[in-house]
């Protein structure tokens, strides 16, 4: 008797074991339940910042690269630069380039040179590429009128802002943009008697009369030469 009685307690010690051990299970996956998502949701951020971290960092040595790239080319070329120059030496797309050329010459007020054959100049003005000197560029005389005109075509047009600006359709655009007298037409229909040259490559359209800024500019040091 004494025998079947330490049978029982010790059958009744496992059963208490194995209902401690179930109900420790039971709380783990309850546990893990509820904190799965809020692990989710930390990782998952915690991937997304690394992420933008290495695009962010990315992003600002790629704009280092080119624009030590883009100073050396105006360096070297006297301030004038084409969409292909940039293209070949900074190893980018051409759409990718000319958006890059875009940016700083609205950054740094760039004018625009169109080729017979389409081709666009950049060309950014400093004092090394001018050779002129400080007192003469403060004593340049330069209008409200005209500085507000050269503000305004500073950069190329799309299809759609040109016929904005020309106050027409942008199929009347497309259907005159290579006919051979687009630009003295351009001309015509332009508020400040601007006249426009449609590149085709870049699908842009470019101002092809310097501002009076520019004209002032030129002529200034021409004189002091």
């Amino acid at each position: 008797m004494a025998r079947n009685q330490a049978d029982e307690l010790a059958n009744e010690r496992i059963l208490w074991q194995l209902l401690g051990f179930a109900g420790t299970i039971v709380l783990m996956f309850m546990l893990i339940r509820v904190l799965l998502p809020l692990i989710l949701t930390i990782g998952l951020g915690g991937l997304v910042w690394w992420a933008w971290r290495w695009h962010h960092n990315r992003q600002n040595a790629d704009r280092a690269h080119f624009n030590s790239i883009f100073y050396d080319l105006i360096q070297a070329h006297g301030g004038r630069i084409t969409i292909l120059d940039f293209a070949m030496t900074a190893h980018l797309p051409a759409s990718q380039a000319q958006r890059f050329l875009d940016d700083r010459a609205r950054e740094f007020s760039a004018h625009f040179e169109v080729t017979d054959r389409g081709d666009v100049i950049y060309c950014f003005q400093s004092m090394k590429t001018v050779g002129v000197s400080s007192e003469l560029v403060s004593t340049m005389p330069i209008s409200p009128a005209s500085t507000a005109a050269c503000s305004a075509l500073i950069y190329p047009l799309t299809q759609s802002q040109l016929a904005a600006r020309l106050n027409l359709s942008t199929a009347t655009i497309r259907r005159k943009k290579t006919a051979p007298d687009f630009s003295l037409w351009s001309q015509a229909k332009d508020p400040e008697n601007i006249l426009w040259k449609y590149a085709v490559e870049e699908q842009r359209f470019y101002p092809v009369i310097p501002c009076d800024q520019e004209i002032v500019h030129k002529s200034s040091i021409s004189e002091s030469n």
